[in-house]
């Protein structure tokens, strides 16, 4: 049986040998009767272990500008915080905080995040 792998295919096959044998990939090189084969084990550590931040909480502060609906009054910055699981999370969090206190006859107008962090 003769096979024929160049470039990708062969890097993705040794992979996929590696994978399929529990960690142990044997390469062999050369052709059926002209070269004796050799072979190359490779151990390959198929229970990496993954590092998760469960408990990482991120904060953001965001200042808010505030108008009216006829557009003749603004008020602001005013300074609002959220968390959660990420950066895009928290300030979400902290702009849905600043949409939640709008009053009767006002919109808010738009919100820059002042700061990010984790703790």
């Amino acid at each position: 049986m003769k096979t024929i792998m160049t470039g990708r295919r062969f890097i993705t096959a040794v992979a996929l040998a590696a994978v399929c044998t529990g960690g142990l990939a044997v390469v062999g090189t050369g052709s059926a009767g002209a070269e004796t084969p050799t072979s190359v084990a490779v151990a390959v550590d198929s229970a990496v272990p993954w590092e998760f931040e469960r408990d990482a909480r991120y904060y953001a502060r965001v200042s808010c500008y505030f108008e009216t609906l006829d557009r003749k009054n603004t008020r602001g910055p005013q300074k609002f915080e959220g968390s959660g699981k990420t950066e895009v999370d928290a300030v979400n969090d902290a702009k849905r905080k600043a949409q939640g206190t709008v009053e009767r006859g006002w919109k808010l107008k738009h919100c820059r995040t002042d700061d990010t962090w984790k703790k």
